[in-house]
């Protein structure tokens, strides 16, 4: 951001301030920015496996083959009320979810052992189009379901509106309280405020201000049977 020294001498409310003071909050946008184009290229980028990160063919040892990608025909679903699958119905939108959740704790290792028996805490990660049915789904008591699922406990399930994810049938579920992330930030810097500011040789040659934010950082894949992504069709 560059500011006129005069603007900045006429500013006596202190906006120009608090713009600045923004450029750190776009920092979070930044991370939001990073792990969504992840996710959004999810079905092409390659992970440890050598494997698409949702792929429908992963392997290893004795797992057999695993899928991360799946798809939900909401219309052979038992439930009242039918929709499409860019506008379901809230019944449609649960018995999606719990089929996310289903195939994340059904995953096994290379020795053909549960992974995920423990898992208890799940965020769904919806395009915007999908928020609202997403939302309504999830605030309607489903424990009965999850409960037969979970041995007689209650799952956790957070919804994510994410306006960056461009899809339109589609969203993510991902295990949250295992150890090892289905997606990783990198972060090799904390971030800092940079300025060529007050008594500086840019004030002298310009006769104004420029500030910034830095950092080095970057997001990876993860563990793939921490995520699945379903689409409806």
């Amino acid at each position: 951001i560059e500011v006129a020294t005069k603007d900045m001498r006429r500013d006596k409310s202190g906006q120009v301030m608090l713009r600045i003071a923004e450029l750190a909050d776009r920092t979070n946008s930044h991370w939001a920015s990073l792990l969504s184009t992840l996710i959004s290229n999810g079905e092409t980028l390659v992970c440890y496996d050598t494997q698409y990160f949702f792929d429908t063919d992963h392997e290893e040892g004795e797992s057999g083959v695993q899928s991360n990608k799946i798809d939900v025909d909401i219309s052979a679903l038992p439930v009242e009320v039918h929709g499409t699958p860019t506008v379901p119905s809230v019944a449609e939108m649960q018995q999606a979810i719990l089929q996310g959740v289903n195939q994340i704790v059904g995953f096994v290792d290379d020795q053909g052992e549960p992974m995920n028996e423990g898992a208890m805490e799940f965020l769904v990660i919806v395009p915007t189009g999908l928020s609202m049915v997403a939302r309504d789904a999830l605030s309607v008591q489903i424990g009965t379901a999850l409960e037969q699922r979970a041995a007689g406990s209650d799952f956790k399930l957070t919804l994510a509106q994410n306006p960056r994810l461009k899809w339109t049938d589609k969203f993510v579920v991902i295990r949250t309280d295992g150890r090892t992330k289905p997606l990783i930030r990198q972060s090799e810097t904390d971030v800092q405020l940079k300025a060529k500011a007050e008594g500086s040789e840019y004030e002298f040659d310009n006769d104004a201000h420029q500030y910034g934010v830095d950092t080095w950082r970057n997001v990876g894949l993860g563990l793939w049977q921490h995520a699945v992504l379903v689409k409806l069709v």
